[in-house]
């Protein structure tokens, strides 16, 4: 993240499902991080906020299930956007 002025305030650095390296500049300390969701640090599990349910980056999966899925019985309920990532 840079401030306006173009200096670098705050780095983050990624494990590829967002688990974070240890910090680069921690300055300023902004929630909104990997895929720009937001890291809740407040029950100390560190998961990210994907609105309909949280994502734990240490194991990069989601953690609990899809909330639709009774209408898709054919699917796991732990899929992301069924696969489908074209």
């Amino acid at each position: 993240m840079a401030s306006a002025g173009g200096s670098i305030i705050q780095s983050n650095h990624y494990y590829p499902f967002g688990m974070s390296f240890a910090e680069g500049s921690a300055a300023s300390q902004q929630p909104y991080k990997y895929n720009d969701k937001e890291l809740d640090t407040e029950r100390g599990l560190n998961f990210y906020d994907y609105s309909a349910r949280y994502m734990d980056p240490a194991l990069g999966r989601f953690n609990m299930l899809d909330p639709l899925v009774e209408k898709y019985p054919n699917l796991s309920p732990y899929h992301c956007t069924a696969n489908n990532l074209k």
